[in-house]
């Protein structure tokens, strides 16, 4: 680290992550919306469009108000 070798890629990463306003990792994004989801049936939920698994909304949507 002190070489400063992976500086300009980690500066990259970083900037693109602000861009998409990533707050942390891991980070999940489905067709470019972010889901904060906790648990396995929560993403499957998510990447199926709601059709498979419990429908469990992701925090993001509760704290949305939007289930």
């Amino acid at each position: 680290m002190d070489s400063g070798k992976y500086e300009a890629k980690v500066k990259k990463d970083f900037e693109e992550g602000q861009k998409y306003n990533v707050r942390g990792t891991p980070s999940f994004y489905v067709n470019g919306t972010p889901q904060r989801v906790q648990t396995f049936e929560q993403f499957a939920w998510h990447i199926t469009g709601g059709r498979e698994g419990k429908p469990v909304p992701s925090m993001h949507l509760a704290m949305a108000g939007g289930g």
